[in-house]
């Protein structure tokens, strides 16, 4: 997955005094070095954190309309979901049990789109992954990008991983295995902050 170039600024800001420096001060032109081409009436300001002062920059009130909509997503099976597979939400995680075919891609794609939070797509129990699965994960993660959230594939069994890398999709999703996360020397390492 291609890295947006709003993050690459701010890494580039983070290892690069002149380019941070060259930021704080016409970040327009700056943000132009990293690809980001700011429409014209947008203001653009950047501040520094510092010892005694934290920036924290709250999202606009279209966020707050977008989550009530979520709230429509309530704990339990999907319905209208064709024979072959089922899904179940529990909390923002979406549970797949089944075959994601050509019949029931459309069923995940409807319910990846309804979601505006992170969704961990539970697949532990998925036994094919058509190319319309594969298009439906594809437009479920386009849309939640779009609003600030995540798909995460939660337990991908082997053989629908094979799929992905197949296809050459391995890389464009964030695969968590529970198995390994349960592993208290994992746990601990993904605990550990970078210095």
């Amino acid at each position: 997955m291609a890295i947006n170039p709003v993050k690459q600024a701010i890494i580039r800001a983070c290892t690069d005094a002149a380019y941070r420096a060259r930021l704080l001060a016409d970040p327009r032109a700056a943000l132009a070095e990293e690809g980001v081409e700011v429409p014209p009436g947008i203001e653009v300001r950047i501040h520094e954190n510092t010892d005694n002062k934290i920036i924290a920059v709250l999202p606009g009130p279209q966020a707050a309309e977008l989550r009530d909509r979520t709230k429509d997503i309530t704990d339990g099976p999907v319905a209208n979901v064709p024979a072959g597979l089922t899904l179940e939400w529990q909390g923002s995680a979406l549970i797949a049990v089944g075959r994601i075919d050509t019949n029931a891609a459309p069923a995940l794609r409807r319910e990846l789109m309804r979601a505006f939070m992170d969704v961990d797509l539970v697949m532990s129990g998925v036994t094919f992954l058509s190319s319309p699965g594969l298009a439906a994960l594809l437009a479920g993660q386009k849309h939640l990008n779009a609003h600030d959230c995540q798909l995460r594939l939660y337990d991908v069994p082997q053989d629908i991983r094979n799929v992905l890398e197949l296809v050459g999709f391995l890389d464009l999703f964030e695969i968590v295995n529970q198995d390994i996360m349960s592993d208290p020397a994992v746990a601990a390492m993904v605990a550990m902050p970078f210095h």
